[in-house]
């Protein structure tokens, strides 16, 4: 069987709200329409000639005024039709064929305008036998205004209507045309609506050849298979572990390991950090836990070399380790390409997944970022790596260092000379993240980051240890002096729980201060000092930055000069579209 792609089409319900008060009255004026373009994605043909292909028969415009949405008025609604269409071939005159139906919502900024929620956008779907669909998961049936539908008031993502739906024809002459009826409907409550004036909700019906899932459903349902498999685990907070009172509570499913691992015919021949099989030397002494911060010389060997042959950066001995095949790379397999639609994905486009939380997909951005990035335009930028030193040799990216921008948490000097760890009045945080990185990666890609709430808990002496007290306290605690202890926006920075949580789960009971340990087996873990966004509840100018030698360095001072690695989370109706996660061929999403 041929599968041959068609042109796409695509139906989008665009619904745009204007609410206009009358004296005396309450007026819903509401322009909505699903503009042409029905969005199918395949035709099929085979060698003799079946032939399926999709299609929506109009635009849906909904054109009220004060004349026809006037209080005690009716309701207003539009329908269209999205068919499939088969026609079998002239051999045998039988085809048979199985297609999948979905709604899909990409914008909706709609909101409840009574205290009760009573929905006032619902979505009415008859299937090909003119039967009421009355179950998608993710959706609520309900009545409304005397309209039965589901609920898609305030709701955004990817629905699934049908799936496998079976057509069959037996005519190579006839079509076999089977339709699906879709009507949105404005309800007009006797009440006033004027809160959801100037809103908007934007979405596609797609009839499909192939299943599609979410980025998040996607790893969920395809990559996910029991803890441990495909570098992912499923923190419920429960007990799934045997430590199960380290993690983190929250029904995440997170990626957790080291992208090198010491070949499985080697194991048990070395051990320590990278498999024993990288050495490092300061001036002749071997350090066997990569931490010294050498003054003299030093150098990175193989353990099973017998030249000796000397490396000054580790991410060079890494290589020459994988290409003998004493260790293996690539080993958590989370990447996306993310701003970019290149056959080839840029390295400046690769991010990674530190997991799936609800419906949506965290993500951070797999090595530094540039001054073109985020720019220098606030207290906060510094300079670049190499104007003010860094240890390169720990470095495992593929940056040039003197590209790498370095900025302070916030130099808010208003509150001292040191500067403060409100994370609201950083200007890292709202000029160089929130501002200059969301036009760099500019539209549509920007619209498909979600505007999140972040925590801003402090942590104090008594409660540092491992990665579950820092996820309690992000969450749970205040702020030094009654900070915020929430900030909402697109774009942020690594939790102190994140990087703990990025490392295998043996280390999970492990003190952070001692994760140089783990940094081998951490995938988040790239080689300079970084910020993440965590504060200290014990001074205001105190946060939390990850070691160059891959632990964590408490109270670090807010002047600190740092790398810096955006974090933010997709928009819960980003569509996986290809990819299996690997550094060459990282997850695509669609556009």
């Amino acid at each position: 069987m041929e599968v041959k792609l068609d042109v796409k089409k695509r139906n989008i319900l665009i619904i745009v709200v204007v609410l206009m008060l009358c004296i005396g009255t309450t007026l819903a004026y509401i322009i909505a329409q699903i503009q042409d373009e029905a969005r199918s994605n395949a035709s099929v043909i085979s060698d003799t000639v079946d032939v399926l292909n999709f299609e929506v028969d109009k635009d849906i415009t909904l054109n009220p005024n004060q004349f026809n949405v006037t209080e005690g008025g009716s309701n207003l609604s539009d329908t269209a039709v999205g068919s499939a269409i088969l026609r079998a071939n002239s051999t045998d005159n039988n085809a048979t064929y199985n297609y999948y139906v979905y709604f899909r919502i990409n914008t909706n900024n709609y909101i409840y305008t009574t205290p009760e929620q009573t929905p006032e956008m619902v979505l009415t779907i008859t299937d090909p036998n003119d039967n009421p669909v009355t179950n998608i998961s993710g959706l609520d049936y309900v009545t409304s205004g005397g309209v039965s539908g589901f609920d898609i008031t305030t709701k955004s993502g990817l629905f699934n209507v049908a799936e496998l739906y079976e057509i069959t024809s037996t005519s190579s002459t006839e079509d076999t045309i089977q339709k699906w009826t879709f009507t949105v409907s404005f309800i007009n409550l006797d009440t006033n609506q004027a809160d959801n004036g100037g809103k908007t909700l934007e979405a596609e019906i797609i009839l499909s050849r192939e299943p599609k899932y979410t980025l998040a459903n996607y790893i969920i349902e395809n990559v996910y298979v029991e803890d441990g498999v495909n570098g992912l685990y499923y923190h419920d907070g429960v007990g799934s572990y045997t430590n199960a009172d380290q993690e983190a509570g929250d029904n995440s499913y997170r990626y957790s390991g080291g992208d090198y691992e010491i070949a499985e015919s080697y194991q048990g021949t070395y051990s320590q950090i990278y498999g024993g099989v990288i050495k490092k030397y300061c001036d002749g002494v071997e350090d066997t836990t990569f931490i010294d911060d050498c003054s003299g010389n030093f150098y990175y060997t193989l353990a099973y070399d017998s030249n000796n042959t000397q490396y000054t950066k580790i991410s060079d001995a890494l290589e020459q380790a994988v290409n003998d095949s004493y260790l293996t790379d690539d080993n958590i397999k989370n990447y996306v390409c993310f701003g970019s639609d290149a056959p080839v994905c840029p390295t400046e486009n690769l991010y990674r997944i530190i997991g799936v939380f609800g419906d949506e997909v965290k993500l951070i951005k797999a090595d530094y970022t540039t001054s073109e990035m985020l720019g220098t335009n606030s207290r906060d930028y510094v300079g670049i790596l190499s104007e003010v030193g860094a240890h390169a040799d720990y470095y495992n990216g593929t940056m040039n260092t003197s590209a790498i921008a370095i900025y302070r948490w916030n130099y808010d000097t208003s509150v001292s000379e040191l500067g403060s760890n409100d994370w609201t009045t950083s200007e890292l945080n709202t000029i160089n993240l929130n501002t200059n990185y969301l036009n760099y990666l500019g539209e549509p890609w920007s619209e498909m980051i979600s505007n999140t709430t972040w925590y801003l808990g402090g942590i104090s002496d008594d409660e540092m240890g491992a990665a579950k007290a820092y996820y309690n306290a992000e969450r749970n605690n205040a702020g030094y002096n009654n900070n915020p202890v929430i900030a909402n926006g697109k774009i942020g920075l690594m939790y102190v729980s994140d990087y703990g949580y990025a490392a295998n789960p043996d280390y999970w009971t492990t003190d952070l201060f001692y994760y140089h340990n783990a940094r081998s087996n951490n995938w988040m873990y790239m080689g300079f000092y970084e910020l993440t966004l965590s504060p200290s509840y014990l001074a205001y100018f105190y946060t939390y930055n990850i070691w160059s030698y891959g632990g964590l360095e408490f109270y670090t001072s807010i002047m600190e000069k740092s790398a810096v690695r955006p974090v933010f989370y997709l928009n819960s109706n980003t569509v996986y579209s290809s990819g299996d996660g690997s550094i060459d061929n990282p997850y695509r999403i669609e556009i």
